[in-house]
């Protein structure tokens, strides 16, 4: 089953994500910022990390960094 991440600071939105991933056939891995998801980047090695912006987090950042530990990750 294809893994991915979902990085989303509000909680609901979070489990949101993570609940239509699974639905659609994904093993999902929720994190709720950047150090979690690094966390399921080295653990989990997914093949696709889904970023959402929102007022707590800045998504782009998120993605910089992501990018920057995983470079191959979409």
């Amino acid at each position: 089953m294809p893994t991915v991440g979902v990085v989303a600071g509000d909680a609901a939105s979070r489990g949101d994500l993570v609940l239509l991933a699974g639905e659609s056939g994904f093993l999902a891995h929720p994190a709720a910022g950047l150090s979690e998801a690094l966390e399921v980047l080295r653990e989990r090695r997914p093949s696709l990390m889904l970023v959402t912006d929102g007022p707590d987090q800045d998504a782009e950042l998120l993605v910089r960094e992501i990018a920057a530990v995983s470079p191959l990750v979409p």
